[in-house]
């Protein structure tokens, strides 16, 4: 583990980075990230290490930290675009650069195997009556359900745990969508807008 008393690389910006950092900290159309993430930035331009910034002004140390790096990393992209011979529309690339800077980073994994259209098919699987398939159960579990999206040919292959993890999914959202209902005669979500029934 890395001691606290580790001293952190020096970060730099232009004069003109600054002003950017300073207007996307002031911006009522900026997200609370970006507001938040720019006001620690130029804290720690100051020259000020993880430690001030984390006594005097309540950033965690590690967040501090994190963010210098960020910074540092983004540096020399930053400093191209400032510098490039074609000055215009060079303030605006420069600004979503910083953005840029200031969004999460990309998460790992990888890409999404399964398309919107079979999703979307697996979720009408589910919302089917099972004994329309010929299963004798009232209500789809997942093994059968699973079973019967492979059987339909919707996927090659599919876990039960990510069935599940659809359907979970698919809740969430539902709870949270207004024009979705609980139908009374099933106690299945159906959509109350204006598609068309599957």
């Amino acid at each position: 583990m890395l001691k606290r008393t580790m001293k952190s690389p020096s970060i730099h910006s232009s004069d003109l980075q600054k002003c950017i950092l300073e207007k996307i900290s002031r911006q009522t159309t900026s997200s609370i990230r970006e507001v938040e993430r720019s006001k620690l930035i130029l804290l720690l331009l100051t020259g000020k290490s993880n430690t001030a910034i984390e006594d005097e002004y309540g950033f965690s140390w590690e967040k501090a930290k994190r963010w210098r790096y960020r910074w540092k990393d983004f540096e020399q992209v930053m400093t191209e675009v400032e510098n490039r011979e074609k000055k215009e529309g060079m303030e605006y690339d420069l600004e979503q650069e910083i953005r840029l800077c200031l969004s999460d980073a990309p998460r790992p994994g990888g890409p999404n195997k399964i398309s919107a259209e079979q999703y979307c098919q697996i979720l009408g699987v589910a919302l089917e009556d099972p004994k329309k398939s010929g299963r004798p159960i009232s209500h789809w579990t997942l093994n059968e359900l699973t079973d019967e999206i492979q059987k339909r040919g919707i996927v090659s292959s599919i876990s039960r745990s990510q069935v599940g993890s659809f359907l979970k999914r698919k809740r969430g959202e539902a709870a949270q969508n207004p024009r979705v209902v609980k139908s009374k005669m099933h106690g299945r979500r159906i959509s109350t807008g204006k598609q068309k029934d599957l």
